[in-house]
């Protein structure tokens, strides 16, 4: 969708990156070093933020999309690397590596259940409309036939 969290997420990330981009080539063109370092340790953390609801909206997307088609979805444990903490206290998400294998996941199980639909259509359907085809013919070559003096 246009308009959901993820998007406006990203859309704030963007604006973020471009806001303090200017501040510090403002800054770089004063020569100030010290203000440089303040702009970039504060963009980190806001970018940060940002990267950490990102990251959640994706796990909770990934997360209903795979249960929708069946693929199973890592449990959370601090052991397998899938999952790691936020910025803010007592917020997890998945990794961005996890994130990527979900979705290849995801991917390959719409893959397959579309090779299966095709793979009906090339042997049940395409066979009755070849059928249609050739009774209609039959049919015309016989009122062709007929119609002759």
């Amino acid at each position: 969708m246009i308009f959901d969290p993820l998007w406006k997420a990203y859309r704030r990330r963007r604006k973020l990156s471009k806001f303090y981009g200017s501040l510090i080539v403002n800054a770089q063109r004063k020569k100030n070093h010290e203000e440089v370092e303040t702009i970039n340790s504060e963009f980190s953390f806001e970018k940060g933020l940002i990267d950490d609801e990102i990251g959640w909206l994706e796990t909770l997307s990934l997360q209903n999309e795979a249960e929708r088609i069946g693929i199973p979805f890592p449990r959370f444990s601090d052991q397998d690397g899938s999952w790691q903490e936020g910025s803010k206290p007592n917020t997890v998400h998945l990794s961005v590596k996890a994130r990527a294998e979900i979705r290849t996941q995801i991917r390959r199980e719409k893959r397959e259940r579309l090779e299966n639909k095709m793979l009906w259509i090339s042997h049940v359907l395409l066979p009755i409309i070849g059928l249609i085809g050739a009774i209609m013919g039959l049919i015309s070559l016989m009122h062709s036939l007929n119609s002759k003096p």
